[in-house]
């Protein structure tokens, strides 16, 4: 990420599925030796970027999330992914999360947030800029605890979500996380490789799509799902569960829409970085065609 006249300028990014939280169930969990080696090998892939692009240590950030926040061998983890980034490991606590989470969704977009949603593995965060929860929601925990039973799934979430009606007093909702850009991705039939984040930031994701597409990707197998244009393959298995969740937040909050942004945590992070730097930044510089299938 670059920052030019007051504006970041996209990259580059990459995202690489370790599936770190693998076996998470409704409390807390270890580690598997294969779920850390995945992800030490993310991590390499991710610190190659990073020299790639001559980005210094001082200028980079390692955080974790609820996939080592609910670890029981979270310290010997985080050593070994410290050991891979050359780097300290943060890991946020589940308000640390939202609020970044926030932050970011809120820097990407002109509108006013009302309340933004983070679904990721382990964890959905809910906030309103001010109160901030986060929920045992996330899209694995949901594929480890019931498949892809979607009313086990919504009957679960609902009883969850119950206690964030009160967040929402109108605004724009907006969604963040992997689980909300897969969606945006395969209702606009992008390609993976084609992926950038200026082709679905901002996109109008109605619940009605998302129904359909959740009713449409649950027939089919596991082979079929390879062939869905805008899935990721590493996210087959999860989709469903990430989707049903949506879903029944958006019942919870009796909304038919939201607002996808690709601004997030790490987005947060980054205009926190810019702030201790005194640096102001107004917005951001996609540049899509400069950028052509880059990831």
């Amino acid at each position: 990420m670059g920052c030019i006249e007051g504006r970041f300028v996209y990259l580059a990014s990459g995202a690489w599925i370790s599936r770190l939280a693998q076996g998470v169930g409704e409390g807390r969990y270890a580690i598997s030796d294969e779920a850390l080696s995945r992800t030490k090998a993310a991590v390499a892939k991710a610190r190659t970027l990073l020299d790639a692009n001559c980005v210094s240590l001082e200028d980079r950030s390692f955080i974790a999330t609820e996939s080592l926040r609910s670890a029981y061998n979270a310290s010997f983890a985080a050593a070994e992914l410290e050991g891979v980034a050359g780097l300290p490991l943060s890991v946020l606590s589940g308000y640390e999360e939202a609020s970044l989470s926030f932050r970011g969704a809120a820097f990407g977009l002109r509108e006013r947030v009302g309340l933004f949603f983070d679904l990721g593995g382990g964890s959905l965060e809910v906030g309103d800029g001010k109160r901030f929860f986060s929920l045992p929601l996330g899209a694995v925990r949901m594929a480890s605890l019931y498949g892809e039973d979607v009313k086990k799934i919504g009957c679960a979430a609902a009883k969850r979500l119950a206690e964030v009606r009160c967040l929402f007093a109108g605004g724009a909702v907006v969604g963040v996380g992997g689980t909300s850009s897969t969606v945006a991705m395969m209702l606009k039939a992008i390609p993976i490789e084609k992926y950038h984040p200026g082709r679905v930031h901002g996109s109008l994701v109605k619940k009605g799509d998302i129904e359909g597409l959740l009713a449409k990707t649950a027939q089919l197998s596991a082979e079929e799902r390879r062939n869905v244009i805008g899935l990721e393959p590493g996210r087959a298995d999860i989709i469903i569960p990430g989707m049903a969740v949506i879903v029944s937040l958006l019942d919870v909050l009796a909304i038919d829409s939201y607002t996808h942004s690709e601004c997030d945590l790490l987005w947060g992070e980054l205009v926190e970085m810019a702030d201790k730097r005194g640096l102001a930044a107004s917005g951001i510089d996609w540049r899509v065609d400069c950028v052509e299938g880059q990831v």
